[in-house]
């Protein structure tokens, strides 16, 4: 998912890049469903989301729409982003929900008519791993992994190898 500078002055420059933490949220086939299906299980996955990040104060997040779901951008704390995705993942047991999760740069852009938004390959990334997950369950990129291992071991230590997913783009992750 990328967002493409506006050509007005409604958006301001983007930020220079960060690293944060990236988790997607996609329910497995989507456009399949019906418009009301569809409707329906992205609101449950919504109050689902919101009521995870109570924990996650919000100034330690950009929380946005994404194509299948939504993507949550977690700044300065991969071990909050891990749990923050388990929480998701516990409450979405009866949903078809694949989550993705990656560290990787963004850039934030503020939009004055749709608020934040954010792009990069961090985005993109996070919700390739959504792809290589299967419905009800999480992928961690290599990344994200090395990263919580260097703050946090003992949560790095929760993550099992999953072999290679190889993307359209024809990237191994």
């Amino acid at each position: 998912m990328g967002f493409c500078k506006r050509n007005d002055a409604a958006v301001t420059a983007a930020a220079a890049p960060l690293l944060v933490s990236v988790i997607a949220l996609a329910v497995h086939d989507l456009t399949r469903r019906t418009v009301a299906e569809q409707g329906q299980l992205r609101a449950r996955i919504g109050k689902l989301l919101e009521d995870a990040l109570g924990a996650l104060p919000a100034a330690q997040r950009i929380v946005l729409d994404a194509p299948q779901g939504f993507a949550v951008a977690v700044l300065d704390d991969r071990h909050a982003a891990l749990e923050l995705a388990e929480r998701v993942q516990t409450g979405a047991a009866e949903l078809p929900l694949c989550i993705g999760i990656h560290y990787g740069a963004v850039a934030i852009m503020e939009d004055a008519q749709r608020g934040h938004a954010l792009f990069g390959d961090g985005i993109t990334t996070a919700l390739t791993m959504t792809q290589a997950a299967a419905p009800g369950r999480m992928m961690a990129s290599r990344p994200f992994h090395e990263a919580l291992r260097a703050e946090d071991p003992d949560s790095a230590a929760r993550l099992i190898a999953a072999g290679v997913h190889t993307d359209a783009q024809v990237r191994t992750h």
